[in-house]
């Protein structure tokens, strides 16, 4: 029996942690949490659970001012989000990418008991293509959807693939988001701001 593409996505992430050059941090879990002001504190919150969680380390290179005494790092995350169905709703993928204007940051766990912030990060959304004629329609309206959105917020990008995408093939294009995302000489951010 085939597994469903959710699945496979599944599968493909947990294979890019075999890769000792990505230098990815192993994650407790795939929740994504913030900070409230409530009865005179503030308090956590979960946001939503993610279909797949990256994350890894940049270090932040010299520039204006004193040079810290130490290397400053940051945790760079790749949020991976699968559009089988709910970019139907407008709202859904729009909530999701609004992520980056949530005040108090994006925290998730690590393996260690702790939590820590997401300094940067970027919302893959995973659009399989299906391969029956009979879909396709609903299929470009998320596509339409996902479009939209994009071009309204500056980190978030679309991901197209296969809905019979092999485990091998999604681990493959992941590699490369993961390659260009966490690992490449300047991300989206630092591009824009040189």
């Amino acid at each position: 029996m085939k597994k469903s593409f959710k699945h496979r996505v599944g599968k493909a992430i947990e294979k890019l942690f075999d890769y000792e050059d990505l230098g990815l941090e192993p994650c407790k879990k795939r929740r994504l949490y913030s900070l409230v002001w409530k009865n005179h504190g503030y308090r956590w919150v979960t946001l939503l659970d993610a279909d797949g969680l990256l994350i890894g380390k940049r270090r932040a290179l010299p520039g204006e001012g004193a040079q810290p005494s130490s290397p400053v790092n940051l945790t760079i995350g790749l949020i991976i989000q699968v559009e089988e169905s709910t970019a139907l709703a407008k709202a859904n993928v729009l909530g999701k990418a609004g992520l980056e204007q949530i005040i108090h940051g994006i925290w998730v766990d690590t393996d260690n008991g702790g939590r820590k912030r997401l300094d940067v990060f970027l919302i893959l959304f995973v659009l399989p293509e299906p391969t029956s004629v009979a879909k396709k329609k609903k299929w470009t309206l998320m596509k339409k959807n996902l479009s939209n959105v994009v071009l309204q917020f500056d980190r978030c990008e679309v991901l197209h693939v296969k809905q019979g995408a092999t485990i091998e093939v999604l681990r493959v294009r992941f590699r490369k988001q993961v390659k260009a995302w966490i690992k490449s000489s300047a991300s989206k951010d630092e591009k824009n701001n040189s």
